[in-house]
């Protein structure tokens, strides 16, 4: 995650793709590609720390912003699935 200048929270994402492998080396292109939070997704991308639950990561967020982020759980498993599909997280077992 970088915060810029602009106010806004950017996940930094790993350009890993061979075809972009190979543009960022011959192209000069940048090897991070930036994807923009708003304020809901910042906060719950601050909390994704690999030790809260998404129970604990909703009660926050309710906490947190209240009436303007409901409906909080559907929201939060959108933005969840998202970055699951584009595989920017990962899912890990408790032993």
């Amino acid at each position: 995650m970088e915060n810029r200048k602009d106010g806004f929270v950017y996940l930094m994402i790993p350009r890993t793709n061979p075809i972009e492998r190979l543009s960022i080396r011959f192209l000069k292109q940048p090897s991070f590609f930036p994807v923009k939070l708003d304020e809901l997704g910042a906060f719950v991308s601050k909390q994704i720390d690999g030790i809260k639950t998404i129970d604990e990561i909703s009660a926050n967020l309710e906490a947190e912003f209240g009436e303007k982020a409901s409906p909080v759980v559907p929201r939060l498993a959108k933005f969840i699935e998202m970055l699951e599909v584009n595989d920017w997280i990962t899912w890990r077992r408790e032993n």
